[in-house]
This record gives structure tokens, C-alpha cells and sequence, in this order.
């Protein structure tokens, strides 16, 4: 059905999806999925992977596994603002349902603390340089927009405010959603890098994935947060479709250079 930088799908008989590690690291991922997505299914107003078969290791093959009823819809691509702004208000309840779990009972589901130092910004630009150098090389990103991507970089500092940490998705983007053929959100997918974090974490797919005038109101339904809050998750996206943009240019996908080109385009409008 698809293979990505950590699994392997199959569709079996129409009706489940069961996903492989195809690397030890996402082996650990699938146990995190294993754990937590029975217990946050019934909570949030949209569907997620709940898996129904989880395959534990033998000599034929060494990690765990999980399959799951298929969730219907599709990677959400050539929206237009009005199709975007039929989310905003799912979007907004899923992730003021999923930051306001206990954090305790995270911990107790043995969901960990952010071990890779997501907003680490001065670690994330050292790292972001380089990219943003090649793809200017590329012709990806060039003048209005190159221009804001070094503002942005220029403006964004470590988090200094003592925001609360969070049970966060960890890894929200546009091809970890599923949409309705009116381009509805209805599915979050790919929950590997669930974690206890910074909610900035989440919120940047508030940036890549909702126009400009859609954000006020998300932020009334979701509920108060820093501009602070608000200026890193505006990064994480940013650094985010930097990465697939430049995946995508390496695998000569022009389909998805085009979609990051204009999400880059879409988030910059801050």
C-alpha cells in the first residue's frame, strides 16, 4: 500500500491496513502506537489507526507489528483557502482534546518526554541551514518567499516562556492527514513520534495547513496561546516542509514539490 522512511503498508482484503518497521528505531514507534492509540481513539473527533492485530516478534521476522481497520480519505493536496477553512473548527477540538490528556497518564501509557529536542532552535537551524542552501541552489525557494524563511529563521529564538508540556502527535503535517473528497479533515494517521512536549510541536500544521484568516478563529476554539507558542510552531512548519520539499526534489516527485512550494507560501503568511 506505501513505504515511508520507517514502515511498510499492506492492504489486506480491502479492509485493514497492517504496517511493518523496516528499521529497529521504528520498531520502538509501532509499541508507542500500540500503546496509546486504543486509549486516545474514542476521544478525539477524528478517526485514528486503533490497531485490532498486533503482532509480536518471531525468529521469522524481529520487531512488532500492528494492523488496523482502513481509514477512508485522502492526503490532503491542491486545497483551495475555502476547502482548507472546512477543518478549522475539527482541528481546532482535535488538538485541544489530545494537549489537554493527562500527562500523567501518558506517562503511565511509558509515553516519553521529548528526547530529540524538537525546539532546540539554535540546534534546528545549524541542521536547517544547509537545506535551505540547497534549495535555493534547486530553484525551490527564491526570492519573497527565500526572504521571509530567513526572517523567520532571524526572529525565532529557544522558548524562554514556561509553557506546559503536553502529549503531542509529534509529527503533524499535511501527509499524516486524511481529508473527505470536500477536503474535511477526518483522520490523523502515523502516530510514531507521539511524545510529551511542547504543544508548538502540533500547532504548526495551524501554519501549513490553515490560510492566514483561518488562524484567529482556530485560536479562539483551541484556546489562549503565546505569540511565543505561536512563532516556534510558524518555524516547526517551516522546517518541516523544508524537508519534504527537498525529499520530494530528490525523488522527482514535482507533484509534491509543488505542494510544499505551496504550503512554504501558506505558512510564511503569518
Amino acid at each position: 500500500m506505501g513505504k515511508g522512511f520507517d514502515n511498510i503498508a499492506f492492504l489486506i482484503n480491502d479492509q485493514y491496513v497492517f504496517r511493518f518497521p523496516i528499521r529497529e528505531k521504528a520498531s520502538t514507534l509501532i509499541e508507542i502506537e500500540n500503546r496509546i492509540l486504543p486509549v486516545i481513539s474514542p476521544l478525539v473527533p477524528v478517526s485514528v489507526p486503533n490497531p485490532q492485530y498486533i503482532g509480536k516478534p518471531t525468529g521469522d521476522y524481529p520487531w512488532p507489528f500492528s494492523g488496523y481497520k482502513i481509514l477512508k480519505g485522502s492526503i490532503p493536496t491542491a486545497l483551495t483557502h475555502e476547502q482548507r477553512f472546512q477543518s478549522v473548527e475539527v482541528l481546532a477540538k482535535f488538538l485541544q482534546t489530545l494537549h489537554s490528556f493527562s500527562v500523567k497518564k501518558a506517562e503511565n501509557l511509558s509515553v516519553s518526554f521529548d528526547q530529540m529536542d524538537r525546539l532546540n532552535i539554535e540546534a534546528r537551524e545549524r541542521r536547517l541551514r544547509p537545506q535551505i542552501n540547497k534549495a535555493k541552489q534547486a530553484g525551490l525557494i527564491e526570492g519573497e518567499v527565500a526572504n521571509q524563511v530567513e526572517e523567520l529563521i532571524a526572529t525565532t529564538t529557544n522558548p524562554v516562556e514556561n509553557t506546559p508540556d503536553t502529549l503531542v502527535h509529534g509529527d503533524l503535517h499535511f501527509r499524516n492527514l486524511l481529508v473527505n473528497p470536500s477536503g474535511k479533515l477526518t483522520s490523523v494517521i502515523d502516530w510514531g513520534d507521539a511524545h510529551i512536549g511542547h504543544p508548538a510541536i502540533d500547532l504548526a500544521v495551524v501554519y501549513s495547513f490553515l490560510p492566514k484568516e483561518a488562524r484567529t478563529t482556530f485560536f479562539k476554539r483551541y484556546g489562549n496561546v503565546h505569540q511565543e507558542t505561536k512563532r516556534l510552531a510558524q518555524f516547526k512548519a517551516m522546517d518541516t516542509t523544508i524537508f519534504h520539499l527537498l525529499f520530494a526534489y530528490e525523488h522527482k516527485d514535482h507533484e509534491l514539490i509543488e505542494e510544499c512550494k505551496s504550503i512554504l507560501f501558506l505558512l510564511l503568511k503569518a
